[in-house]
């Protein structure tokens, strides 16, 4: 029987994205089973501990053969939330365009940046090479948050600027 996610240690979670991570390298290497001992060695966890992470959520093994790496790798995103679609929102003070396109390759598995705003000005009408996006104006972002269904908004200003919050557009947000 699957816990609810609530009743799911937070570190069982840690643990399921470093599988997630293992078990990605194991599958580009050409493997198609893995035990939780290849598991153990591969990540310092020890096997007991990712076979029990592993039963929270269900039977993904089988005593004595392992379990089949694309099979588990789709539910421990599953379970992660990597296998859903994210948008986002990339917002920042002079955006660098030539390396914006690069950001999707920094985020989790599921997060996709779907819309840029730029507080320098300069900047608006702008197309991003690599994403296909125009970047906006502060002032556009609630209905870019409405339109693109963005759920998550990822702040890429100073440190300071942010603690601060001179970005008064985005408390009304």
């Amino acid at each position: 029987m699957i816990k609810p996610r609530e009743e799911v240690a937070k570190v069982t979670i840690a643990r399921m994205a470093i599988y997630y991570s293992i078990l990605k390298k194991i599958r580009d290497e050409g493997e198609q089973v893995c035990a939780s001992t290849q598991l153990s060695k591969l990540t310092g966890i020890a096997s007991s501990v990712i076979r029990r992470d592993l039963a929270y959520f269900g039977g993904f093994g089988t005593k004595g053969v392992g379990y089949e790496v694309e099979y588990l790798l789709s539910w421990v995103g599953e379970i992660l939330g990597y296998n859903a679609v994210w948008n986002s929102v990339l917002v920042g003070r002079g955006v660098p365009f030539t390396g914006v396109g690069n950001y999707d390759r920094l985020l989790p598995p599921g997060f996709k940046i779907a819309a840029v705003v730029d507080l320098d000005k300069r900047s608006h009408g702008h197309k991003i090479p690599g994403l296909g996006l125009t970047v906006n104006r502060p002032g556009n972002l609630a209905n870019l948050i409405k339109s693109q269904a963005i759920l998550i908004g990822l702040l890429t200003v100073p440190t300071q600027e942010a603690r601060e919050w001179q970005i008064p557009w985005l408390r009304q947000v």
